[in-house]
């Protein structure tokens, strides 16, 4: 359930990045293949900073645990491209994984072109957390949805 305009909101906001993923009728979308294609993760700690982590966080933690999946920090990543929390991230950037089943075998489908279909033009967002190396400094996360409205 989302109370933003746009229903994509919510996979920006999840509980970890293992998520962050979508399949539409004819496409699928990865926020951090280079992290979930590897069952790695990393915790979206926003609740966790406003002290308002539920139980049902926790639980799906586990839940995709169980299935595998190592949460790591941004550390453990060594800070990657686009594997960190406080980094702003975008359609428009490449960290992400995109594919058209009607182009596959071929990868140049971009994602944008997905979420254009869907009204959406762009959607930016980072995740929350501590700030790399800190044990006190805690980014809100961010998401703003562009959305067409022609």
């Amino acid at each position: 359930m989302s109370r933003m305009s746009s229903a994509l909101s919510p996979i920006f906001q999840f509980h970890s990045t293992a998520v962050m993923n979508f399949f539409t009728a004819n496409s699928l979308f990865c926020a951090y293949p280079s992290l979930t294609l590897h069952h790695r993760a990393l915790i979206n700690t926003a609740s966790l900073c406003n002290c308002t982590f539920p139980p049902s966080h926790m639980q799906a933690l586990l839940k995709y645990k169980s299935r595998g999946f190592q949460f790591i920090s941004c550390e453990e990543a060594l800070h990657a491209p686009f594997i960190c929390r406080s980094r702003v991230r975008s359609l428009n950037d490449n960290g992400w994984l995109s594919l058209n089943f009607a182009t596959v075998p071929h990868h140049d489908t971009q994602p944008i072109t997905t979420f254009y279909h869907l009204g959406i033009v762009d959607a930016i967002w980072t995740l929350s957390g501590h700030v790399c190396g800190s044990i006190s400094l805690c980014v809100p996360p961010i998401l703003h949805i562009i959305n067409n409205n022609s």
